[in-house]
């Protein structure tokens, strides 16, 4: 039986919240790691706060100019939905 997600204090942290930022915290470190392997350059500098980071800021660090990250959001949004499913079809 699953279980579903649902945080119980105001201060909480929502389940799609959650699953952003480890979405981007992980994209931000294989981001890394493939522009170190590569020899291509990852401006973490760019990047406003490194545990919080956007999908743009992402991109521009990886890429070095602005790539719009629209896909990727995309792609994101679809997982932060299935999450949220979870913790409504899971209780």
């Amino acid at each position: 039986m699953a279980l579903g997600f649902l945080p119980n204090a105001e201060d909480s942290i929502s389940h799609t919240k959650i699953t952003e930022r480890a979405i981007l915290r992980k994209t931000m470190a294989v981001l890394r790691e493939l522009a170190a392997s590569t020899g291509q350059n990852f401006d973490i500098g760019s990047i406003s706060d490194v545990s919080n980071p956007t999908s743009g800021e992402l991109f521009r660090a990886y890429y070095g100019r602005e790539v719009s990250p629209i896909k990727f959001e995309q792609a994101m949004q679809t997982v932060k939905d299935a999450n949220v499913d979870v913790d409504h079809y899971h209780p």
